[in-house]
C-alpha cells in the first residue's frame, strides 16, 4: 500500500442504524430514537383493556398470541417501540418459548438503545439455540452500540458462520475492521454484504471509503457512483466522490460533486485543501479565492486557508527552498 499524505477532510463510513442496520447512523446511526425506557413501564400500566361497567358492554374476546404478535410487528414498524414490546411481551407471557418473538423482542430493545437489556435477551437464546443465527447477529449489534468491538466482532463472525446471507453482519464487520485500520479486510467484509444485498446503498459508501483509504481511487469512485445510483443521494456521499475524483487527478469533476454536496464556496474550499494537501499552493489560492468572491459569508474559514496556502506558496518560492 503506497504511502499518502494526511488531508484535512474524513470521509464518512455510514452506520447502519439500530433498528434497520441501514443506515452495524449511524458504526452510530442518522435516526434519534424515541424516549424508550420510561414509556415501557407506563405503557404496561396503560395497555390493559378498561371495560366500562355497563350491561350495554361485553367484554372483548381474549386476544390469541398471533394476534398480540401481529400487533407488536405494526408497532415496530411505526415505531412505535413502548407498544411493540408490550405486545411482544403479552405474547410471550402466553408462549414463553417462542423464540421468533423472544428475537424481535431483543431488535425492539436495540432500537430503542437498550443495549445491555438486548445483549441479556440475545445471549438467552443463543444458550437455548447455539446455532440461531440471528441472535448471535443481534448480540453483535448490542456490543457494537456499546463500543465493544472485540465481542461484536466474534458474535458477527459467528452469525455469518451460520449464516452467510447476513449482510448486515457482513457490514458491520467491515466499519470494525475500517476503525481498526485494516481496510483490505473491510473491503473483503463489504463485498460479502454486497454478494447478499447488492441494492444497499450504505455498503457501497462504505466500500467507497476503504477503497480510498488503501488509495485505490477509481474503485472508490465506482463505489460511490453505486451508493448514488441505489438512491443515497446525500452531501456526504458527493463530498466522498469529490474527494476521491481530485485524488485520482480528476478536479472539474470533483468541483462538480463537492457542488452537489455543499455549493460551489464550499466546493472551492475543498477542492483548495486538496491542492494545500498535496503542496499545490498557487491552485490552492485561486481556489480560495473563488471561495471567497462566491460567498463572502464564507470568510472565515476560506481566509484562513488562503492564509495558509500563500504562506505555503511563499515559503515554496523561496531562495531557501529545497528542490526535489
Amino acid at each position: 500500500m503506497k504511502k499518502r499524505r494526511k488531508f484535512i477532510f474524513i470521509l464518512t463510513a455510514i452506520m447502519i442504524t439500530a433498528a434497520g442496520l441501514t443506515g452495524c447512523s449511524t458504526f452510530g446511526g442518522n435516526r434519534s430514537e424515541p424516549s424508550f425506557g420510561p414509556r415501557i413501564e407506563s405503557a404496561s400500566g396503560a395497555f390493559e383493556d378498561r371495560i366500562p361497567e355497563s350491561s350495554s358492554f361485553k367484554p372483548l374476546p381474549e386476544m390469541t398470541s398471533a394476534e398480540f404478535e401481529q400487533l407488536g410487528d405494526v408497532s415496530f414498524s411505526r415505531g412505535d417501540l413502548s407498544k411493540a414490546f408490550v405486545r411482544y411481551e403479552k405474547c410471550l407471557g402466553a408462549e414463553p418459548e417462542n423464540k421468533r418473538v423472544t428475537y424481535k423482542k431483543g431488535l425492539v430493545l436495540l432500537a430503542g438503545n437498550l443495549n445491555e437489556e438486548a445483549a441479556e435477551v440475545f445471549k438467552a437464546l443463543i444458550a437455548e439455540a447455539p446455532d440461531h443465527a440471528l441472535a448471535w447477529e443481534g448480540l453483535g449489534r448490542a456490543f457494537f452500540q456499546r463500543k465493544d468491538m472485540e465481542n461484536a466482532e466474534t458474535a458477527f463472525k459467528k452469525a455469518v458462520s451460520l449464516d452467510v446471507r447476513l449482510w448486515k453482519a457482513h457490514n458491520c464487520l467491515g466499519m470494525i475492521y475500517d476503525a481498526r485500520k485494516q481496510h483490505d479486510l473491510a473491503i473483503d467484509a463489504y463485498i460479502s454484504a454486497i454478494a447478499e444485498n447488492p441494492r444497499e446503498a450504505t455498503v457501497y459508501n462504505n466500500l467507497g471509503f476503504s477503497f480510498y483509504m488503501t488509495g485505490n481511487y477509481g474503485e472508490a469512485i465506482e463505489a460511490f457512483g453505486k451508493a448514488i445510483e441505489h438512491g443515497m443521494e446525500e452531501s456526504r456521499v458527493y463530498n466522498n466522490m469529490g474527494m476521491a475524483m481530485a485524488r485520482a487527478g480528476e478536479h472539474d469533476k470533483a468541483l462538480t460533486a463537492f457542488s452537489r454536496a455543499g455549493g460551489k464556496s464550499r466546493a472551492y474550499n475543498n477542492l483548495g485543501c486538496i491542492y494545500l494537501s498535496e503542496a499545490r499552493y498557487d491552485n490552492a489560492v485561486a481556489c480560495f479565492e473563488k471561495a471567497l468572491n462566491t460567498s463572502p459569508g464564507f470568510y472565515v474559514e476560506a481566509s484562513r486557508n488562503l492564509k495558509q496556502a500563500r504562506a505555503g506558496l511563499h515559503n515554496a518560492n523561496s531562495p531557501n527552498a529545497i528542490s526535489q
